[in-house]
């Protein structure tokens, strides 16, 4: 009788652990961080010296992130009052019936400079006809292998975006068009690999997600899985590359498991600097 009690003290400790562990990660997931950082670029005009961007990516709206848990982002995002949101694709996690709340949410952000976003690998899956579609309902500009010039009295900074890289085309020369290496421009890409095959040196910042921070590590030290050819070289933060800078966001949901550990998600806001 005395092992059995001890054998079920055992279980049943084992249990409450696995408990609180599952608990920990599964609200760890749903509390997104608000990180800052000043960026400066080289070629920045004065008159976009302190523009403040929103970067968030990989939201992956499906059964286990609702419109309601969206919705309160958007309100922490228009908080921040950003000059310029970018989104930077995988709106949804499965599923095209999520794509329309995803979007009506999304329509709520506000932004004088306007909203720009890319698609992700998962919004090809899901929706690859869709996603344009429901971005332009909601007064997002569709990014894909495109650019836009933004405006401060008579200065101007270029936004650009890919087509994700497992899935669509990266059409470099579409995205950038006329813009030269004088130019400030910033680039949106789903994942961060990408960097790694830039031609030149036109792109002054480079926007990324996809890698979720690895989100399931060993105290931030180590995750098992980080979707990139390159490990955890790109796995989260910012970036100093032989040809740009580039920040590469954890993002706000998660994939497969509703589950984050030592990879919090995360709203980024990048305060641009004008530098010599």
């Amino acid at each position: 009788m005395h092992t059995k009690r001890k054998i079920l003290a055992v279980i049943t400790l084992i249990f409450f652990m696995a408990v609180v562990v599952l608990a920990y990660g599964y609200f760890y997931a749903r509390l997104p961080a608000v990180v800052e950082a000043e960026i400066t670029l080289r070629d920045l005009p004065a008159e976009f010296d302190g523009t403040k961007i929103v970067f968030i990516s990989d939201i992956h709206l499906g059964p286990w992130r609702s419109g309601q848990w969206l919705s309160k982002i958007v309100s922490k995002i228009n908080g921040l009052q950003p000059d310029l949101v970018l989104l930077g694709g995988d709106y949804v996690e499965r599923g095209t019936e999520y794509m329309e709340s995803a979007f009506d949410e999304l329509s709520k952000l506000k932004s004088p400079l306007g909203i720009y976003g890319v698609m992700g690998n998962h919004d090809y899956l899901r929706g690859v006809q869709l996603a344009p579609v429901f971005m332009n309902r909601a007064g997002i500009e569709f990014l894909d292998n495109t650019g836009f010039w933004i405006y401060q009295q008579e200065a101007r900074i270029k936004i650009s975006g890919l087509g994700d890289l497992y899935f669509g085309e990266q059409l470099y020369e579409q995205a950038l068009g006329e813009a030269v290496s004088e130019d400030t421009v910033i680039l949106v890409s789903h994942q961060p690999d990408y960097v790694e095959s830039l031609p030149d040196d036109r792109v002054d910042l480079m926007l990324s997600g996809h890698t979720h921070g690895g989100q399931i590590t060993l105290f931030g030290l180590w995750a098992p899985i980080v979707p990139s050819k390159f490990g955890d070289k790109y796995i989260s933060g910012f970036y100093e590359t032989p040809m740009t800078k580039l920040l590469v966001s954890n993002g706000l949901g998660t994939f497969k498991y509703p589950l984050r550990y030592f990879a919090r998600p995360q709203i980024n806001v990048v305060i641009l600097r004008a530098g010599g």
